[in-house]
């Protein structure tokens, strides 16, 4: 009973007249933060080590590279050939893709774990928005200008943007909103005076640009626990079964064999080097996404179609330029630019 209040006389005084027991609880809660803010820096730092500048910039201009490529081939194959089996070239580029990763990891060039049902059954909507974008990518080429296809995927930045809120609970400055609809008014701008408007093309496109959004998100959501070369299998595996009803039901397997038999040595190069394009556009997607952000990723897509754009009107001639064309190219390529320039500080 004599030791207690002696206790109770030291302890106030650091606590400046509160209790023995409020002085160690509140001297403990500072302690408690720093450590949690200690093992909060040590989670979020290896990843900025680990993905540093170069490689960030090559993962962009790569994925830039492939996607310009294989665009621009497939207009020319699609179109100009009139190759009508798009579901053959994506399940050659998913076979291709399949192909390429076992035989790098029986090589041992990469490793990724072996095939299970969990992580299947996980990624089936991943797959599903793979595969989906792509093939009503491929059906709204050939009835859209390359300059009104690459406006109309540009609306795909701002649907992440919205995605990116409710499902990775990330919020944007009122710099990075306002850059985007820079982006976005330039090419609605730009696209505006299209003359040649069908509504399969743009239907089809739209919708595409809403399941790249998904895609997009998805990749960000599992990339934490599973590697770009697992999740590149597995979503070219699963994509196998969609893409083989498509091309049984449309009989595209002997349309194909018949058409390269009688096609030029041009349009057999054309073929193949856009399959390649397309496969490792797969891997370019998963890998900017990864190690930037799904924003970043849809962002360099504005700045390619640019590129695409331009592209398109010097090799198909398929766009009647307009002054406001002009100008929505520009302010278009003004946000992109506004957008890096907020990222990078």
């Amino acid at each position: 009973m004599g030791e207690k209040p002696k206790v109770l006389s030291i302890d106030p005084p650091p606590s400046k007249g509160k209790s023995s027991t409020t002085s160690d609880n509140d001297h403990t809660k500072p302690g408690e933060d720093l450590d949690a803010s200690k093992e909060f820096k040590q989670k979020v730092k290896p990843p900025q080590k680990v993905h540093g500048f170069w490689t960030c910039c090559s993962a962009v201009l790569l994925y830039a590279g492939c996607s310009v490529g294989q665009t621009v081939l497939s207009k020319q194959v699609l179109k100009v050939y009139d190759f009508d089996a798009s579901n053959i070239m994506i399940l050659l580029q998913v076979m291709l893709s399949i192909c390429v990763l076992t035989y790098a990891k029986y090589c041992g060039f990469i490793s990724y774990p072996d095939l299970n049902m969990k992580t299947t059954i996980k990624l089936l909507p991943l797959s599903f928005c793979y595969f989906g974008s792509v093939l009503l990518g491929l059906i709204g080429i050939p009835y859209l200008s390359l300059a009104m296809y690459s406006t109309l995927k540009r609306l795909t930045t701002f649907l992440l943007l919205v995605l990116q809120y409710f499902v990775l609970s990330k919020r944007e400055t009122l710099s990075v909103w306002m850059s985007i609809a820079v982006m976005i008014s330039g090419a609605t701008l730009a696209g505006a005076t299209d003359l040649t408007f069908n509504f399969l093309g743009y239907s089809v496109t739209l919708f595409s640009c809403v399941l790249q959004a998904l895609y997009l998100i998805l990749v960000k959501l599992y990339a934490t626990e599973i590697g770009p070369f697992e999740m590149l299998y597995y979503n070219g595996l699963l994509s196998i079964p969609f893409v083989l009803v498509l091309v049984v039901v449309f009989e595209e397997v002997p349309y194909t064999l018949h058409f390269i038999a009688t096609a030029s040595n041009n349009f057999i190069l054309l073929f193949w080097v856009s399959i390649v394009l397309g496969s490792c556009l797969n891997f370019s997607i998963f890998f900017c996404t990864s190690v930037n952000s799904p924003l970043t990723t849809s962002v360099t897509g504005q700045m390619k179609n640019i590129l695409t754009a331009t592209l398109g009107v010097i090799i198909f001639n398929d766009l009647v330029f307009h002054p406001a064309n002009l100008a929505g190219l520009g302010i278009n390529a003004l946000g992109s630019i506004w957008y890096s320039y907020l990222k990078i500080g």
